[in-house]
């Protein structure tokens, strides 16, 4: 979450901006509690503005300029208090619901919708790799790390894990767009995927569609409803109502896809 405010103060004389030398280093940045909130201050030159941000876990975040008072940044936080305190509780809800993911026996990690049990295997190979079946996600162990990894070193599977849902993402989203590229009879010239925080997928006007790989954690009906929706993209570059016309015509209850994402998202946030 993003708040910004621009300080009426900003027409100060070009003569009278300090400039960093080269050898100089940037301030350390200011911290403080405010009403329960843990608070870092951040300088920049030239910053003519006040500027908020709210990420999930972290303190609030102010960007200011080099020559703002305390004062001002006291009183501009004062002023957003209420949408702080929103905000933080919104994010405090959401990690109790979706805790952070841990490679431990039987927890639950989503997969096309479904919830698959994490489950321990020996295997007879000197390399650990990532396996699943219809209800479980198989962590295979060489026998010479069976029941000798720590809590912590399991820890270090995490990457291994999203190399594997990303090749499985890559493998089943392919076949899908092509299904649905036949259907629609509207056709990219490339598909690529990426792992972007906050978008699901995106088509430029050269026929290019980008697909989060993280949407193998989603139910396949909801990956239908993106690929459906950037492929609308390649006969309507915009939001108008042919465009939605036509995504209602091949998924007729979007509105109910993108209402699960919104509210589903994080839990598949342990894949960034």
């Amino acid at each position: 979450m993003f708040w910004n405010r621009s300080n009426p103060q900003t027409k100060a004389k070009r003569s009278a901006r300090t400039k960093q030398g080269a050898g100089t280093q940037p301030a350390l940045p200011e911290q403080f509690e405010f009403q329960g909130h843990h608070v870092i201050v951040q300088r920049k030159a030239f910053k003519r503005s006040i500027s908020i941000y709210l990420n999930s876990g972290k303190p609030v975040r102010v960007v200011a300029g080099m020559s703002t008072s305390m004062e001002k940044i006291l009183a501009f936080l004062n002023a957003k208090a209420t949408w702080i305190d929103k905000h933080q509780s919104k994010f405090a809800e959401e990690a109790k619901k979706y805790p952070s993911k841990k490679i431990l026996q039987s927890e639950k990690f989503p997969f096309l919708g479904a919830e698959l049990e994490l489950r321990f295997v020996v295997t007879p190979l000197k390399r650990a790799f990532f396996s699943r079946t219809e209800k479980a996600l198989n962590l295979h162990l060489p026998l010479d790390k069976w029941n000798q990894l720590t809590e912590e070193e399991l820890s270090e599977f995490i990457d291994d894990l999203k190399v594997y849902y990303k090749k499985e993402s890559q493998s089943f989203i392919s076949e899908r767009i092509k299904i649905w590229a036949e259907t629609m009879n509207l056709h990219p010239k490339e598909l690529i995927f990426r792992n972007p925080k906050t978008r699901w997928g995106s088509c430029n006007s050269k026929g290019t569609i980008s697909i989060n790989w993280r949407l193998i954690g989603a139910p396949v009906e909801v990956i239908d409803y993106i690929l459906i929706h950037e492929l609308s993209h390649l006969q309507h570059m915009n939001h108008s109502k042919h465009f939605w016309n036509l995504v209602e015509k091949f998924c007729p209850e979007y509105t109910h896809h993108e209402k699960w994402l919104n509210e589903h998202h994080k839990a598949l946030d342990f894949l960034i």
